[in-house]
């Protein structure tokens, strides 16, 4: 078990940075090619998806409270 925690403890940095850097790379290289509706595209649903999710998951809430 102590073999497993040091692994995932060891990817965990590699993934962080891949995961930050990824939207940012593949930003400037839709620029770089001229797809500049792919990059509109991207950075519109990067700032609609979080209120497109709440009213996705909105009737969890409503199911949830009353578990409470």
């Amino acid at each position: 078990m102590k073999v497993l925690l040091g692994l995932f403890g060891s990817l965990l940095i590699p993934f962080m940075v891949l995961n930050l850097l990824g939207g940012i790379v593949s930003g400037i290289w839709l620029a770089i090619l001229g797809r500049w509706e792919a990059l509109g595209l991207g950075v519109a649903f990067f700032f609609t998806s979080k209120f497109l999710l709440s009213f996705a998951l909105l009737p969890a809430v409503a199911i949830a409270l009353p578990a409470l």
